[in-house]
Parts: structure tokens; C-alpha cells; sequence
């Protein structure tokens, strides 16, 4: 099977910690990622082995969380 990856682009005006998260449909974490001193870059979450369904991205930085819902087929 292709390798699918899901790219998370994170731009931060100084140097802060950063913590990403994946939860599945039910809530269960299933990859998790914690940075000291990231100031901005891109993960690349390889998310083939992932079943098809809803997965919710958590990005937490300094305490203030976003997240974004994707749907994997």
C-alpha cells in the first residue's frame, strides 16, 4: 500500500514549547509528540497504519489548544 502522511505546519512568532496529539473517533490517543525551544517547522505524521475513519489533531501551545478534524479512507 502508498504511504500516507498527514503534514502539520507550525509557525510561532518566538521559541515555545509545543505539544501535538492525534486522538481516534473514540477518543484514544494514537501518536503523540512534546517539543522543547520549537520556534516553527513541519511534522510529517505517517498515517497509514491508521484504520479509515474521523481523527481529531490536538496542537497545544503554551497552554492554548487548536484542533482540526481529518477523515482518513
Amino acid at each position: 500500500p502508498a504511504k500516507v502522511s498527514l503534514i502539520i505546519q507550525i509557525e510561532l512568532r518566538d521559541i515555545q514549547h509545543v505539544e501535538m496529539k492525534m486522538l481516534n473517533n473514540v477518543g484514544q490517543l494514537v501518536w503523540n509528540r512534546s517539543k522543547e525551544n520549537y520556534r516553527a517547522g513541519t511534522e510529517t505524521v505517517d498515517v497509514s497504519a491508521l484504520a479509515s475513519g474521523v481523527y481529531i489533531v490536538q496542537v497545544t501551545v503554551n497552554g492554548n489548544m487548536k484542533s482540526l478534524r481529518f477523515v482518513k479512507e
